[in-house]
């Protein structure tokens, strides 16, 4: 460890924790309490106490790992070498300089020699190979090493303005092993800046690269729970269980002498109505309130000591299921590790007010998709040195392909280049050409708002002196390029409507516009969706395979497709445009978009309902069977289920439940259309009325012609329908225009 660095008991840390706690909730001076400041201190404490809930358990895994080692090199010289043994947690032998290495004095000594014996009898009645196998299990004892006596806590000495993440490691005294907690620097500089976090970063949560010494000599880590390996399943329950007892101390920061253990409902029964501890005990010290996550975190720990035939499934099988689900919660803190009892006071009023309670799917994560996502991203990273590509996404309805390019969507923008977007739909057949020529005009204004004066007089100077007199053919075709020269006058002479350019005259026209306004220091990304519903004649893909190949003059165009495969054949335009850009040379992906794994599925259903990804499992395998993996019906089945009672919250184990034999019986495409239907049937009249009449305006539909529509006396609510549909997602609103 480092010279800069506090070591102190385990005991102590919990202790000053405690303190720190009892003096923050106290009130001040003036006789108020800061609320908000005591949100803040619970949750630093909480963060502190899982950092170093995931260094002991790391110590663990090691030590036993440790301690095997030793057992298989003196499992060869036989039973007589093995007299080496652990007691108290020491690897212990039988003479008297051992004894007198307990911390615990002669009372352990005593423990010692009779282990010893038993160990030394049972050896001498097995094999050397077997009895090097037989000691493993017994090498280390569980209830002298998961104890809060042998362990130390690793605090950084430099002053700090916060302290939730100033444990640097952790250090286990017997057997002798440290473990050094690191951030790494690349994700300190991108949070904080100068390699220090502030309270406002700490929902960003601890991404936690581990050093222990002594490495390991014989095997990786991973097979430590392998009884394979030497390590008994019974042994490995053991550990868990004392585990859990020890971290009931470290999360409630009281002592386990005052009985909260036995029984554990003493210190997780939760008072809904006052939102406090159903018992705490007199002393002056906090008493840490055990959150939702963290309290069955703990139980599923100390039901390891429970008999095979009535163990919970949520009992942990192995440490390294516990590390798992501890780097989980230090990953994401705001989702797993915050979920205070106002949670609980939340799910209360919701289940009074409307009889269930609301799933709460992430709309902000992309799950099963990174490797689509990183093949978009290095397209575009190909196309900003200064080369056109082109990327086609195909995939079912509901599949995730424009959630996938919408993710993408902001790193662009952060290194400078434009996004541009369109999504086609059932009416959008006749009328595919002006749309896209429509995306290129709210190009313009993307242009003038994302440059400097400065900048913007280089474009417009650039666009006079490539267009000359023909300037005003572009503004005909593109309105808005006036807001880029707004001091120039565009001659009103031979203006065209876009209807009377012939196609050669736009592909031209937007051909000269792009050489000026992209580059590979501001490539443009197109994105069009839904391209089975572009026109038949495939004019508006001409258009774009026009800009694509127009590769000698300096164009940067990143062209994404997006369609139904299962709605076209080989005959659309979609695939004569593939075909085409292939002939004159320029670059195109195509990638297909299943549904999700059984793993990313369960990842985003254990996130939904805030559960540890490992006990979500067995739902997760009906929910794809009956989906496929399809994001859109996944979301949609669970909340029917939601909405029937078959997966609900119960606020008596506060955790969400279900009934796996109902669900089996569901049929996903009855289901789907109920939560459809049940979700419309459920907006206030005026959000309907609202969602009817902007459907005839196709999937988007302009502000102005919004404010026209609020204007009339025929929708007198219209507003409130409009924020009604937006608070249920089902329509987005931008700056220019509300799309469904």
């Amino acid at each position: 460890m480092a010279q800069h660095d506090n070591i102190t008991s385990l005991r102590s840390w919990i202790d000053n924790e405690s303190s720190l706690q009892f003096h923050i909730h106290r009130q001040n001076g003036n006789g108020i309490v800061d609320e908000k400041q005591q949100y803040q201190s619970k949750k630093e404490s909480l963060l502190r106490s899982a950092t170093v809930a995931y260094g002991i358990v790391e110590l663990v895994n090691r030590a036993r790992i440790l301690a095997d080692e030793k057992t298989v090199e003196r499992g060869t010289r036989g039973y007589q070498n093995q007299e080496m043994m652990a007691v108290g947690g020491f690897l212990r032998r039988d003479d008297n300089d051992s004894r007198a290495e307990s911390f615990d004095g002669q009372k352990k000594n005593i423990v010692a020699n009779s282990h010893a014996r038993n160990f030394t009898q049972s050896a001498k009645n097995e094999t050397d190979e077997v009895g090097t196998h037989a000691t493993r299990s017994h090498f280390l004892d569980p209830k002298m090493v998961c104890r809060c006596d042998n362990f130390q806590v690793v605090t950084s000495k430099k002053q700090i303005k916060s302290k939730w993440n100033n444990i640097r490691g952790m250090k286990m005294i017997s057997p002798e092993v440290s473990l050094r907690l690191e951030e790494p620097a690349r994700l300190l500089d991108a949070f904080c800046g100068e390699g220090e976090y502030s309270s406002e970063n700490l929902n960003l949560g601890r991404y936690l690269e581990t050093s222990i010494d002594p490495p390991l000599q014989v095997r990786n880590d991973e097979t430590v729970d392998d009884p394979a390996a030497g390590f008994s399943q019974d042994d490995t329950n053991e550990f868990c269980n004392e585990i859990g007892v020890m971290f009931c101390e470290l999360f409630s920061h009281m002592n386990s002498s005052e009985n909260i253990i036995q029984p554990f409902s003493r210190i997780v029964s939760i008072d809904i109505t006052s939102g406090k501890s159903s018992s705490e005990p007199a002393r002056k010290k906090s008493p840490q309130e055990f959150t939702m996550l963290i309290m069955h975190f703990i139980k599923n720990l100390l039901d390891c000591r429970l008999p095979r035939h009535t163990r919970p499934d949520d009992a942990y099988s192995s440490l390294r299921e516990c590390s798992a689900d501890l780097h989980l919660i230090l990953r994401d803190p705001e989702h797993f590790l915050f979920d205070n009892l106002d949670s609980v006071m939340e799910y209360t009023t919701a289940t009074e007010l409307s009889g269930t309670i609301p799933l709460r799917i992430r709309e902000d994560v992309l799950y099963g998709r990174e490797k689509e996502v990183n093949l978009i991203i290095e397209t575009f990273c190909r196309v900003s040195a200064g080369k056109s590509e082109a990327l086609f996404i195909g995939g079912y309805s509901g599949s995730g392909k424009t959630a996938v390019v919408k993710s993408v969507q902001p790193r662009v923008t952060a290194v400078g280049g434009y996004v541009i977007s369109h999504k086609f739909d059932a009416i959008s057949r006749g009328r595919s050409m002006s749309e896209v020529i429509s995306i290129f005009n709210d190009l313009c204004l993307l242009i003038r708002d994302r440059n400097s004066a400065k900048e913007l007089f280089e474009i417009v100077s650039k666009l006079i002196e490539v267009f000359g007199g023909n300037l005003s053919v572009l503004a005909s075709l593109l309105p808005n390029i006036q807001a880029l020269m707004p001091q120039f006058k565009i001659p009103s002479a031979a203006k065209e409507s876009v209807d009377q350019m012939n196609f050669n005259s736009v592909c031209f026209t937007l051909q000269l516009f792009m050489r000026v306004v992209s580059s590979g220091y501001r490539p443009l990304m197109i994105f069009l969706d839904d391209l089975q519903w572009a026109d038949g004649d495939g004019k508006c893909l001409d258009l774009i395979y026009s800009l694509l190949s127009d590769t000698a003059k300096g164009s940067c165009i990143f062209f994404v497709g997006s369609y139904r495969d299962n709605e076209i054949n080989q005959e659309h335009a979609v695939f004569t445009l593939m075909a085409e850009l292939d002939l004159c040379g320029v670059p195109s992906t195509t990638m297909r978009l299943a549904g999700l794994n059984e793993c990313d599925l369960n990842a985003m259903l254990a996130d939904s309902i805030r559960a540890f990804p490992r006990t979500t499992k067995s739902l997760s395998r009906i929910v794809y069977q009956k989906t496929n993996g399809n994001p859109y019906f996944v979301k949609a089945f669970l909340k029917s289920l939601v909405d029937r009672h078959i997966l609900n919250y119960s606020l008596r184990e506060r955790r969400w439940v279900w009934d796996l034999r109902r669900i089996s019986s569901e049929d996903i495409t009855t289901n789907v259309l109920y939560f459809l239907s049940q979700r419309m049937s459920a907006l206030t009249e005026s959000a309907q009325t609202a969602l009817k009449v902007l459907s005839c305006f196709g999937i988007k539909v302009r502000k102005s012609i919004v404010s026209h529509l609020i204007a009339t006396s025929r929708y007198p609510d219209f507003q409130a329908g409009l924020d009604d549909a937006n608070e249920e997602r089902l329509l987005e609103k931008s700056s220019l225009e509300y799309r469904f």
